[in-house]
């Protein structure tokens, strides 16, 4: 059985490893979204309604990520740390 702070290294690793993959897939995204098919040619009409809603998600997704690092390091990790 896992005690609370290695189940919380375990679950920020986790959360790290995915929201890592989704800043690889986030780029191809941002990629799709403002090149054209054929290149690097920027597109002549660019949706940024997508543009925009695509940025506010990394930018709720990023500040989810910090402050439930942040949470987890206060409450559970340096508790168990005895200076």
């Amino acid at each position: 059985m896992l005690t609370d702070s290695q189940t919380v290294i375990v679950s920020l690793f986790t959360h790290g490893l995915l929201y890592g993959i989704y800043l690889a897939t986030l780029i191809q995204c941002l990629r799709w979204l403002t090149f054209t098919d054929e290149g690097w040619k920027p597109r002549e009409k660019i949706n940024t309604v997508m543009i925009l809603t695509t940025i506010f998600i990394i930018l709720m997704s990023t500040i989810n990520h910090a402050a439930s690092v942040a949470y987890y390091l206060k409450t559970y990790i340096r508790r168990d740390v005895s200076w």
